[in-house]
């Protein structure tokens, strides 16, 4: 369950809501501690609960439990959380492995609160907590958001393999599928799932697949959330829902839900001028704590905004420009990369000035960015993708093709983004 909808529970003594326990205890082993404390009570002086009754049988005996099969590590792992976090003493005599008959020998007299389960079942809470606090970033560096390669008569897959065979070759470090620039607001949704299918399948594991499975209608990014995981993709970019929008507190519950539905990271998109609407940093804030929510793609544009956001949330979600123009300064703020329409063009290029920024040359990384800001301002003159559609064209990696209500760009725009490529070395 997600922190979002955690928060609002009732929490009993300890700090623990009725609905969490400890999914790392086996349940046979808390039957064995109730066998022993029912013995026990049966006793003079025997009281309070089972199973704590016969954490004091067990602690008195030696405490000898059967642990099930193949249950060992994950024993080990409670009691190594138990100790790392000062609820019990050190276990010193568990031992290095299993008995011959499957046994395992924890000595709960080490406990001597006699509290053990009592503490053991607030480990799942901290090991949530550890989770988000830990969550490593999808990718590092520059991300293609990928043009999808059309024609006439639909995708042209002998043109989008090469190209994801192009950028991997030439150093991305991560590949979006089916966004904005990839059209996959104008693919039918049965293209759309194939797209992100033969992606997956082409791409192998080479580099993370990010696939674009947000909408509108929550149900269905549910549901191509659900597919997209199933078929092999590495994350989801979700975008904030476009045209009929929504509050603050609806955008909290949207995300949960799909959150909570995937089995694989989610990038949160943040894109106002296309949805009219905007994820505020507190709004961040809030969602950070779902363990599948690991990252933001920001291209709000407003750098108060990012900076506010990187200080409530930048230790819980990995943020990243979601414009080209704005590489370094987000970086600047603690951000790991770019999820970048120039690199379509430039992958390499792209990603070297990110990892220029993360390895201390700021001053090379930053002359990158301005060395590239005419090229970038073109590839945005008209609607995206417009302007990367006709580039890569140009450079033969695909037809200038893009659905309606996009059209082929204008002359004029296209012959000064070639007069840029050409002196990039690009055509």
């Amino acid at each position: 369950m997600s922190a979002v909808r955690r928060a609002g529970r009732k929490k009993r003594p300890g700090g623990f809501t009725s609905g969490e326990s400890c999914d790392m205890i086996p349940h046979n082993l808390i039957s064995q501690l109730k066998d022993r404390g029912a013995a026990s009570r049966s006793k003079p002086g025997g009281k309070g609960s089972k199973a704590v009754a016969g954490a004091k049988g067990a602690a008195a005996e030696g405490g000898i439990l059967q642990a099930p099969p193949g249950q060992t590590e994950k024993i080990r792992l409670t009691v190594a959380y138990a100790e790392r976090y000062g609820l019990i003493a050190k276990l010193s005599h568990f031992p290095p492995a299993p008995g011959a008959d499957g046994s395992v020998s924890v000595f709960l007299a080490a406990a001597r609160t006699c509290k053990l389960l009592f503490h053991l079942r607030r480990i799942s809470v901290l090991q949530r907590r550890e989770s988000v606090m830990s969550k490593n970033p999808v990718f590092v560096g520059a991300a293609t958001a990928l043009i999808t390669p059309l024609n006439a008569r639909g995708v042209d897959y002998d043109a989008f393999g090469r190209l994801i065979d192009w950028q991997i070759e030439k150093g991305i470090d991560a590949l979006v599928i089916a966004g904005t620039t990839g059209e996959g607001s104008t693919l039918s949704d049965e293209e759309h799932r194939e797209v992100l299918r033969y992606s997956a399948e082409r791409i192998a594991g080479r580099v993370p697949m990010i696939a674009g499975t947000g909408s509108n209608d929550t149900a269905y990014a549910v549901d191509l959330t659900k597919y997209a995981c199933s078929v092999g993709a590495d994350a989801m970019l979700v975008v904030t829902p476009y045209y009929n929008k929504a509050t603050q507190k609806g955008l909290v519950r949207m995300f949960t839900e799909i959150a909570d539905a995937s089995t694989k990271p989610l990038i949160l998109y943040n894109v106002p001028s296309r949805t009219g609407v905007t994820i505020e940093p507190a709004t961040y804030a809030a969602l950070a704590d779902h363990p599948m929510i690991t990252g933001i793609k920001e291209a709000g544009g407003n750098i108060s905004k990012i900076v506010e956001t990187a200080a409530l949330a930048g230790d819980r979600l990995t943020i990243y420009s979601g414009n080209d123009d704005q590489v370094v300064p987000i970086l600047s703020m603690g951000g790991k990369g770019v999820i970048s329409v120039l690199s379509n063009l430039m992958p390499g290029e792209t990603s070297l000035m990110v990892h220029r920024f993360l390895r201390g040359d700021v001053a090379g990384s930053a002359k990158m960015q301005m060395d590239y800001l005419p090229l970038i301002n073109a590839l945005f003159c008209e609607v995206n993708p417009i302007p990367v559609k006709a580039a890569m064209a140009a450079m033969g990696w695909c037809e200038n093709y893009v659905r309606l209500p996009l059209t082929v760009m204008e002359p004029e725009h296209e012959e000064k983004l070639l007069a840029l490529m050409r002196a990039q070395g690009l055509i």
